[in-house]
């Protein structure tokens, strides 16, 4: 055997060797791992936070790592994630592979072929939390801002259905996170996703059939860089809200409530009462205006004064919101309306200026370029913006050439007038006669024909 002298050119090549295999190494290990394993790194479990938050202590016992059994599934069958007590449908979406640990389990999932949908894969991570403290929904939110900030905080209660889950509290954070923390007789499940909108999947029926109270937490982001927080408390078997607005230097500006109520004459729509408290509870101004739909105030910085505006939707025409605009006005402490000769539709906050985008039909939109003076918007110039490729009017005939009008049995078990009126409104939509919602840049289409129209409710 030949005999290798160590002096110290040696030596130094060893280590590079050494050095550089384990680099190789390292990668190969984190390359083996799927992309969905990421969401392993990013979620923390609620009750290893608690613990760390609940004392810095100097010195901790070593972690044991725990380890992991893998399941694969070739089959691309299993549309259903089961753990415990726990059960929803993942359609249209199969699982992939299951990773489970001894305190939580992880289940990969992937997109059916076929299928259209950015999201090519999701992450659903299931634990039992059953002794994590959590009773009411001030709990929960204590609870969840241990872990990050959120924009949306969610409590359900009272519910009863086929899920066998009685009560649920979720929270969807900045980052995208998205936390449901489901109570059944026994067990308690906190799931950890990216899908915002499982609490669907996870309840029977319609989710609107449940006490709900959402908290939502807005940051408005104004001209100067600064940031202003609106806490929204809302009831919305109710259709009643709480508010607290801060300044832009973090203090209570004022708190209010509103209520809505349907019109006591017999035109159809909703009253609403926006009532306005200052620090020490003392009522300040009171709103009132009237829709003909139930929509919630939207809040911006308007003027760009660095305070909280107002935005409301008084009316839907067929493709867009007729609003009202309301201006804080600091020095008095109290809202100014807004005065405008035409229709503000969907309204864009510009670099000092305001667009007003009101549509007309399939031909487009008018962009309309505003601008304030003092509570007034005057019209500075006004631009007719086309589609952009195929003539709109060929695709919507071609839709229609494609659709399958045979007639048919309803499944539905209602009077001949109930199914008239049911064909007539959805002809309306269909004819672009008939609002229909647009949520998170889809387009959606009423599963009732809530909202359709004020004849049809």
């Amino acid at each position: 055997m030949r005999k290798i002298k160590l002096n110290k050119c040696n030596i130094r090549k060893m280590i590079t060797m050494t050095v550089l295999i384990m680099m190789i190494v390292l990668c190969l290990t984190s390359c083996s791992k799927p992309k969905q394993a990421n969401l392993i790194n990013q979620v923390q479990s609620i009750n290893s936070t608690n613990q760390i938050n609940q004392g810095d202590q100097e010195s901790q016992t070593p972690e044991i790592e725990e380890k992991s059994v893998t399941t694969v599934y070739e089959d691309k069958s299993q549309k259903e994630i089961v753990y415990g007590e726990l059960r929803f449908e993942i359609s249209p979406y199969h699982i992939a592979s299951k990773e489970e640990w001894e305190s939580y389990v992880e289940f990969y999932c992937e997109l059916d072929s076929g299928e259209d949908s950015t999201e090519t894969s999701k992450v659903f991570r299931i634990e039992k939390c059953t002794d994590n403290g959590v009773v009411t929904f001030e709990d929960a939110k204590n609870y969840f801002a241990k872990i990050s900030e959120f924009k949306i905080r969610e409590s359900f209660q009272n519910i009863h259905d086929e899920s066998g889950i009685i009560k649920m509290y979720t929270a969807t954070a900045e980052e995208g996170l998205s936390y449901y923390m489901c109570y059944f007789q026994k067990e308690v499940y906190l799931i950890t996703t990216e899908n915002p909108y499982l609490a669907w999947n996870l309840i029977e029926g319609d989710i609107w059939d449940w006490k709900q109270e959402v908290q939502y937490i807005y940051n408005i982001e104004t001209k100067n860089q600064f940031t202003i927080k609106v806490i929204e408390n809302r009831i919305c078997q109710e259709d009643s809200s709480s508010y607290e607005i801060y300044s832009k230097d973090g203090n209570l500006e004022y708190k209010a409530e509103l209520t809505i109520e349907p019109r006591k004459t017999e035109e159809y729509g909703f009253c609403y009462s926006y009532r306005i408290y200052d620090a020490t509870d003392k009522e300040v101004q009171c709103l009132e205006w009237e829709s003909t739909v139930i929509e919630y105030p939207k809040f911006v910085d308007l003027n760009q004064d660095g305070s909280v505006d107002m935005q409301v939707v008084i009316d839907q025409a067929p493709s867009y919101d007729v609003n009202e605009l309301y201006i804080w006005n600091e020095a008095e402490q109290h809202y100014e309306k807004v005065l405008y000769d035409g229709t503000l539709a969907d309204i864009s906050v510009e670099d000092g200026y305001l667009l007003n985008w009101v549509r007309a039909g399939v031909e487009g939109y008018v962009i309309e370029k505003l601008i304030f003076e003092g509570t007034r918007l005057i019209k500075v110039s006004e631009e007719v913006v086309m589609p952009e490729g195929e003539d709109t009017s060929t695709i919507v005939l071609e839709k229609i050439r494609a659709l399958d009008v045979t007639i048919k049995e309803s499944p539905l078990d209602i009077s001949p007038e109930v199914d008239a009126l049911y064909k007539e409104a959805y002809l309306k939509m269909l004819k672009s006669e008939m609002p229909i919602v647009y949520g998170n840049g889809e387009k959606e289409y009423f599963r009732d024909l809530y909202k359709a129209g004020s004849e049809f409710e």
